[in-house]
């Protein structure tokens, strides 16, 4: 099996991956002080739920890389959920 492939279906009911909790995310997020021209670049951004947030909250662009194309592909369904306020 492909291993991209695994980590997407296990990771699949996970918001975040990494060891964040939600409100531990949202205290990080709210410590950021970033203007609405701000750019953030991320790497290793799993399904891009922090660059979605961090859209959402302080109306910034941004680019996230991962080596997983699940992944990504996972986070540009959300950023175009996001921009377009419907589902892919």
């Amino acid at each position: 099996m492909d291993i991209w492939k695994f980590y997407s279906i296990r990771e699949k009911r996970c918001v975040y991956c990494n060891s964040l909790n939600r409100e531990r995310f949202e205290v990080f997020l709210n410590q950021l002080q970033l203007g609405p021209e701000s750019t953030a670049l991320y790497i290793a951004c799993g399904k891009g739920e922090f660059l979605v947030k961090m859209s959402e909250l302080y109306r910034i662009k941004g680019v996230g890389v991962d080596i997983s194309a699940y992944f990504i592909q996972e986070a540009r369904k959300k950023s175009y959920a996001e921009s377009s306020g419907c589902a892919p």
